[in-house]
This record gives structure tokens, C-alpha cells and sequence, in this order.
């Protein structure tokens, strides 16, 4: 028992030190986070047919409290697992920059959620190997990331100069990205900001019976 305990914490140790040098690296591009949230703790779902998402407790004062949930079955806490965790964790902090509480996210948020965890991950050589063996993201996500790509390199900036304003990256509206992006046709950056629900048909919560992992990251 006390060797499985050590190794838990070990495997939550290191998962909370990857997603703070997340968030740092969103930071860096994107611009800082939303103050009023502070991104409280990381557990795993064990509900099948869940999904990863952040959420919002209910009943804390002050500040929102955004809590991750990862879905990862088993949860051996080996590699793998933590590979696994590491990948899902990237596309959940860029949720972290706005938190989603306010309002649904949009094409272009989902699409830099996708964007990142592909292309910045933490552990690149797996990501890839995973995504060529598994090819996990449905086909809404992986749209709402080749319109963000059709985007790049101009769009880090876009995002970056905007969010300076107060404005949310998922308030964002069309008037405002064309100005910064006009290489990119206006058809596409309409596209980047409509409501990602209206690309997607799946709707699982991806809350269910949960498992907690009990930390606090303080970030």
C-alpha cells in the first residue's frame, strides 16, 4: 500500500508541474490568464463514455475554482498513463486562459485546445505516435484545428493583442480578427468564431462517477 501511495504521488506530482509549465507557455502566447479563476485541482473520470472538460464546482466564494477532468481507463499511474494525462491536460489549460463558466467555447478556442496539445505538447514523440495510432480526435475537433492552422503563424499574435482588451477568446467576433489576419479569407475567421456547438453532435458529459485526485496545483 505505502509503495502504491509513493507512486501516486509521484505521478501527481509530475502531472502538476507539467500543467503549470502549460499554462507559463500559454501565458507566453496567449496573453495572462483570467484573475478571477483559480485552477484548483486535476481527477479522473470514470464514466465510458465521458470525455475530458473543465468544470466549476459550485459553492466556493471569491474566485470560480476550475477543476480538470481527465479520462483515462485504466489509471496505472505508469508512463503511459502519464503520457495519456500529459496530452489531455494540454487541451484543457488553453480552457484554463478563459474558463468556460461565462459561456460555451468557440470554433477557435476548441481549435487552439486541439492545436496545442498536438504541437506543443509536453512530450512531442508521444503525442505523435499516439495520434498516429489512435487518431483521437473526432472529426469537429479536427476541423476547428485545420482552421486554426490555415491561421498560423499570424493568429498567436491575433489572440495575444485582443485578449489585451478584456475580451474572452470565445467572445471573440469577426471585425476584430480580420484586421490582424489578412492573408486568411474572412469566410474562415467567421468560422473560427462561431460556437464550437455547432460543429459537434456529441454531447457526452464526461463527468459521471468520478475518482478525485487530490491536489491543488495554486496556479
Amino acid at each position: 500500500m505505502k509503495q502504491n501511495n509513493q507512486k501516486q504521488m509521484a505521478f501527481l506530482t509530475k502531472l502538476q508541474d507539467i500543467s503549470k509549465n502549460y499554462i507559463v507557455r500559454l501565458e507566453e502566447m496567449f496573453g495572462p490568464r483570467d484573475p478571477n479563476f483559480v485552477f484548483g485541482s486535476i481527477k479522473r473520470s470514470t464514466d465510458k463514455d465521458g470525455m475530458p472538460q473543465t468544470y466549476f464546482p459550485i459553492g466556493y466564494s471569491r474566485k470560480w475554482v476550475c477543476l480538470v477532468d481527465l479520462h483515462i481507463s485504466p489509471w496505472p499511474y505508469d508512463k503511459q498513463c502519464l503520457d495519456q494525462a500529459t496530452w489531455q491536460i494540454a487541451h484543457e489549460c488553453v480552457h484554463l486562459l478563459d474558463p468556460g463558466c461565462l459561456g460555451g467555447a468557440s470554433v477557435l478556442e476548441e481549435g487552439l485546445a486541439t492545436w496545442f496539445q498536438d504541437e506543443e505538447s509536453y512530450h512531442p514523440d508521444f503525442v505523435h505516435e499516439y495520434i498516429r495510432r489512435n487518431s483521437p480526435h473526432t472529426p469537429h475537433y479536427a476541423e476547428a484545428k485545420e482552421l486554426v492552422l490555415s491561421c498560423m503563424p499570424h493568429l498567436i499574435e491575433a489572440v495575444r493583442k485582443i485578449r489585451s482588451n478584456g475580451i474572452r477568446l470565445s467572445d471573440f467576433e469577426p471585425q476584430l480578427l480580420i484586421p490582424l489576419l489578412p492573408c486568411v479569407d474572412d469566410a474562415v475567421v467567421s468560422r473560427l468564431c462561431t460556437p464550437f456547438g455547432s460543429l459537434r453532435d456529441d454531447k457526452g458529459s464526461g463527468i459521471g462517477q468520478t475518482d478525485y485526485i487530490d491536489f491543488n496545483t495554486g496556479v
